[in-house]
């Protein structure tokens, strides 16, 4: 895993992600990083969960790890951008649990936004499984298990999804970049406060 940024890195922070009796530790960490972007430092974090089919709940103890590590360094004036490889669809418990909007979060007060909430409804979903129809997935479609999730923006609208859309998803001169597509997103720089007038 990397992060890899055209703007500068103020900080950097590393935290492995836990295991659960009976499974293997593949040794899962998130990565943070934070971003001197225009409009102030920006908290960004990746990680790469578990992937077994059956490791839902270890998924889920390393979705409440992250949080912990996101929310420990999710200061400034951007709200935290989380992304990586859930090794999940969006409603199974662990990325409903990183989320905290349709169950109790798992931090406290941490509420993170899906990106792809704010994509076409038109465009292809799927992010895992696009270039072979034969493997393993968890339905008779490519499955979305990539996501960018960003936390509430602010009242000056800093770091609001602006659009999300699937990049890598194409072969070039006859390859596969990836068996994963892309995620992109566009977050909002900080808009002047609006002067509103009464009747």
């Amino acid at each position: 895993m990397a992060v890899l940024s055209r703007y500068p890195v103020l900080a950097t922070a590393e935290r492995p992600l836990p295991t659960l009796p009976g499974h293997r530790d593949d040794g899962k960490t998130a990565l943070h990083a934070l971003l001197d972007v225009p409009g102030g430092p920006l908290p960004f974090f990746t990680t790469h969960l578990n992937s077994g089919i059956a490791e839902s709940a270890v998924r889920c103890a390393q979705v409440r790890e992250l949080a912990a590590f996101v929310a420990e360094h999710a200061r400034g004036p951007f709200p935290p951008v989380v992304t990586g490889d859930f090794n999940a669809e969006p409603d199974f418990d662990e990325v409903r649990l990183i989320c905290g909007y349709k169950t109790a979060p798992a931090v406290p007060g941490l509420v993170l936004l899906d990106a792809w909430r704010f994509a076409d409804p038109a465009l292809p979903q799927g992010t895992w499984d696009i270039s072979t129809e034969y493997a393993v997935n968890f339905g008779a479609r490519p499955s979305r298990i990539d996501y960018i999730l960003v936390g509430p923006p602010g009242p000056d609208s800093r770091g609001w999804v602006r659009t999300a859309r699937r990049a890598g998803d194409r072969r070039t001169a006859g390859v596969w970049p990836s068996d994963h597509a892309a995620v992109v997103a566009e977050l909002a720089l900080p808009q002047p406060s609006l002067k509103l007038r009464g009747a």
